[in-house]
């Protein structure tokens, strides 16, 4: 994996759980029930309120848009972002931003009505100092994002010589392979499981299926070539065969049974190509029964 072709991307979401646990109540529940104090925790859920679950909501969006548009990576909390992703990565990244500073003003706003409802439901559990000043909570939420880039083994650490240099260099080069292997890995899934998962809704011809089983893959044949950071000719053409799978419209597929039929057979011979080149998914005789 080429440096100038992708970089690591981590995501960070700041969140306020708005649950605190009551030390208070904790002891009581285990005297009313005579156990240990240390036999459970009492939790307070301290807001329930639409704006609230809004905005953790957006955060959550926020979280699948990351993975849908990044490659798994060896390194824990950091994900491979292509360059010919990246542009479209930001400018959701930023719309998203933009959503969810919108929906903790309205948040803000709608504070005296959470708080009197919070007060009115947990009653006598209810206690100011749970909660924090509403003028601070766009501090409490938000995204952020990382980027650094890739190791270069060409241009690391200048100032080893002999052994050591050699030594470093072949570390990072070890980690380059460990950091492709994931992100193929990943690429690849991507791709054959909408495709898979439409082979086992389409070859049942009485399964019901919801429109999202034609939209997730839509989404993806959008996506995916921007993440083919190898060039992978075999990868890009059977994208373009999955992408003629998505152009049906999923109450189509419910109505005309030798479609739906047509679109699980092609879905499979898809799935049986993949699965080959992955090495570990389903055999191609599997997926054939499945849509025969």
């Amino acid at each position: 994996m080429k440096s100038e072709n992708a970089m690591f991307a981590g995501l960070t979401l700041r969140v306020w759980t708005a649950r605190k646990y009551d030390k208070r109540v904790s002891e009581e529940v285990a005297e009313i029930h005579n156990a240990p104090p240390s036999a459970g925790r009492y939790n307070k859920r301290l807001i329930d309120h639409p704006a609230y679950e809004r905005v953790i909501s957006a955060l959550g969006d926020a979280r699948v848009f990351h993975y849908k548009n990044t490659l798994a990576s060896h390194l824990d909390g950091w994900r491979v972002l292509t360059t010919s992703n990246f542009e479209p990565y930001s400018d959701g990244i930023r719309k998203r931003k933009q959503k969810v500073s919108m929906l903790v003003s309205d948040l803000v706003e709608a504070w005296p009505e959470a708080i009197a409802e919070a007060r009115a439901r947990l009653n006598g559990m209810f206690s100011d100092g749970d909660y924090p000043d509403p003028r601070g909570l766009h501090e409490r939420f938000g995204i952020e994002v990382s980027i650094i880039p890739l190791p270069n083994p060409g241009a690391f650490c200048p100032g080893l010589e002999g052994e050591a240099a050699e030594e470093a260099i072949a570390n990072v080069r070890e980690q380059e392979a460990k950091a492709v292997e994931a992100a193929m890995r990943d690429l690849w899934e991507k791709l054959y499981s909408p495709v898979s998962k439409m082979v086992e809704r389409l070859s049942d011809p009485n399964a019901i299926f919801r429109d999202s089983l034609v939209e997730n893959l839509r989404e993806m044949v959008e996506i995916l070539p921007r993440l083919n950071f190898t060039g992978d000719g075999r990868f890009d053409e059977l994208v373009q065969r999955a992408r003629s799978l998505s152009v049906h419209q999923p109450q189509a597929l419910r109505d005309d049974k030798a479609l739906r039929a047509d679109v699980a057979a092609k879905a499979a011979e898809i799935a049986a190509q993949m699965a080959a080149f992955m090495g570990g998914s389903p055999s191609s005789e599997t997926l054939m029964r499945k849509a025969a």
